[in-house]
């Protein structure tokens, strides 16, 4: 696929966060630098999950160094963002890996034009109040919440795998992303897989009750984190648009940057 890409990697060697951020931008179909001059007046619609893209640009003082107007839609979960994009009611989305692969089976072009890889998991497996799970093959005979044509897919298939169970060994309960949450809080399902804010959220509300979840180092086992900007090809073929993506790429690598010096300071300082 001629894509455009942008790659930002992030990996932990011991207890310090080393990262290398590259940015190689590339036209969608002509094969030629991209616009760099911004107009006055630019607006970008760019889809978000969970509110973590623009909380991140805001939290690391990128977002007012944007040279257009952005405005965040918030969505749950992949599908909806590529239904969004058919529609042509969106410019750039941040997804994971699994919806890209379905729109791209589905004939849907959506270039890529920024790849962040991080050491961190995928999503973090929350086990309903009162009951302990400690290793991934206790998740045998237990009921998960499984939504289908989400990221969530395959990593809770991954998570399978790796403890020598076949989906046939479980319950896989079909949710929506957004309900995953309130599931595994009521205990409709025994474990579900939540992204952050949730995740935190789950454990400090529900501390009381004794909400869990499996161990790091169980979490360390499973796929790491893989989030993707894609634009579609009507903005890039927009040379003002075209411009404000390539300057939201770089701002969204320095936001990252941003962001792991603060967690390596973090993890130095929890081990003083």
């Amino acid at each position: 696929m001629k894509n455009q890409q942008t790659r930002t990697k992030w990996r932990a060697r011991g207890q310090v966060l080393c990262l290398a951020s590259s940015l190689t931008l590339v036209a969608a179909q002509a094969q030629q630098t991209l616009p760099s001059q911004v107009p006055a007046n630019t607006k970008l619609v760019v889809a978000d999950q969970n509110e973590n893209l623009q909380t991140l640009m805001r939290a690391s003082g990128e977002q007012q160094k944007l040279a257009s107007t952005v405005s965040y839609a918030n969505f749950q979960g992949g599908p909806a963002i590529f239904e969004a994009f058919r529609a042509g009611a969106l410019d750039l989305a941040i997804v994971g890996n699994t919806p890209p692969i379905q729109a791209h089976a589905a004939g849907q072009v959506l270039p890529i034009v920024a790849v962040r890889t991080t050491d961190a998991p995928d999503y973090f497996l929350a086990v309903r109040p009162g009951l302990q799970i400690e290793r991934l093959t206790d998740l045998k005979g237990r009921k998960i919440a499984y939504a289908e044509g989400t990221g969530r897919q395959p990593y809770v298939l991954s998570a399978l795998k790796i403890a020598g169970l076949r989906p046939n060994d479980v319950k896989l309960v079909p949710l929506r992303a957004g309900e995953f949450p309130t599931a595994v809080q009521t205990g409709q399902v025994d474990v579900a897989a939540l992204t952050e804010p949730h995740f935190s959220r789950y454990l400090r509300t529900y501390a009381d009750q004794k909400a869990s979840a499996l161990p790091k180092s169980e979490h360390a086992k499973l796929p790491t984190n893989t989030s993707y900007l894609y634009a579609s090809p009507a903005a890039l073929a927009n040379p003002a648009k075209a411009a404000a993506i390539r300057d939201v790429v770089r701002h969204w690598v320095a936001a990252s940057d941003w962001a792991q010096r603060r967690l390596a300071g973090d993890r130095m300082n929890s081990m003083r």
